[in-house]
């Protein structure tokens, strides 16, 4: 992934889309750029749908155009969270860039990858 610098002041496009599938399994899809900026956001949310009785989640990054360190330590987190409570985490990318970075930081062998959100959800089950 390319370094990208923001004017002052310049807000980035984020935005969360949650699907609620049933009592233990959401799927919250990702579009723009998880960084610094979006990261406490987004953990903020995920930690609300644990706390919730989430215990399913899948995060759907195929509209995600940028992700730094920031964004994966959130999805670090929970995964290390979701399997204190047996439960599981699904990533749904079709991002080659992304893929590579989750391959390079050693990742790839912690996330459950899947192509498409239907895969996921099977992998969940």
């Amino acid at each position: 992934m390319t370094a990208k610098f923001r004017p002052p002041g310049a807000v980035p496009e984020f935005t969360m889309l949650d699907i609620e599938l049933d009592d233990l399994t959401q799927v919250i899809a990702l579009t723009g750029e998880v960084d610094f900026y979006a990261a406490p956001d987004f953990k903020e949310h995920v930690l609300a749908a644990i706390a919730g009785g989430k215990r399913r989640l899948v995060v759907d990054l195929r509209n995600v155009r940028l992700m730094d360190s920031s964004g994966i330590g959130v999805l670090f987190a929970t995964v290390k969270r979701l399997r204190t409570l047996d439960g599981q985490l699904a990533i749904v990318s079709d991002n080659a860039e992304l893929d590579s970075l989750f391959e390079i930081v050693g990742l790839d062998g912690i996330f459950a990858i899947y192509r498409t959100r239907d895969e996921a959800l099977r992998g969940t089950d």
